[in-house]
């Protein structure tokens, strides 16, 4: 467990080839210690043992900030920042529309100047293609809650391939 100051106004970004994306001073804080916001607060980074120096973990406080796609014929993975979620949708500072707009049968109320999911959904060429015989969004540019968890297992599938393939090349 690390521990950072709460006031930190520390800049921290991840850089993908030409791509930068940052990474908001909120997400990287997880609690105050001793319930003082003026002290340490726990770090959302974490330390832990991987099998080699050049391996990251990235977890949900980066990949809520963007839309990844994955293409197994060129063995690629794109991404690109979402600018339709809140600065920082941490616990305690979330958005209630944003929060309700992510679940079927809500409208949408996220068109802030950047892309969208819909947006994204429909210029994203491997989204629109079919994964395992099946649509990723139903019409409505979402799908529904089941549906939804079982595009993700495929899409999770296809990394694993992606990435198992591209292990086996090396």
């Amino acid at each position: 467990m690390f521990s950072i100051p709460c006031t930190t106004n520390a800049k921290v970004s991840l850089k993908f080839g030409s791509a930068t994306f940052p990474i908001d001073t909120r997400d990287f804080l997880f609690q105050p210690l001793n319930n003082d916001l003026k002290g340490d607060c726990i770090s959302a980074i974490t330390a832990e043992t991987v099998s080699d120096a050049e391996t990251w973990l990235l977890g949900d406080n980066f990949l809520k900030k963007v839309y990844m796609s994955t293409n197994s014929q060129t063995l690629t993975v794109t991404l690109s920042a979402r600018t339709d979620v809140p600065a920082s949708s941490s616990v305690g500072r979330t958005d209630p529309a944003a929060v309700a707009s992510l679940f079927p049968g809500s409208p949408s109320s996220l068109t802030s100047g950047g892309h969208t999911e819909q947006q994204a959904l429909a210029n994203d060429t491997a989204s629109r293609d079919r994964l395992g015989g099946e649509q990723l969004a139903n019409g409505s540019g979402r799908a529904g809650s089941l549906d939804l968890w079982l595009q993700l297992q495929k899409v999770l599938q296809l990394v694993l391939g992606i990435y198992e393939v591209a292990q086996s090349r090396l």
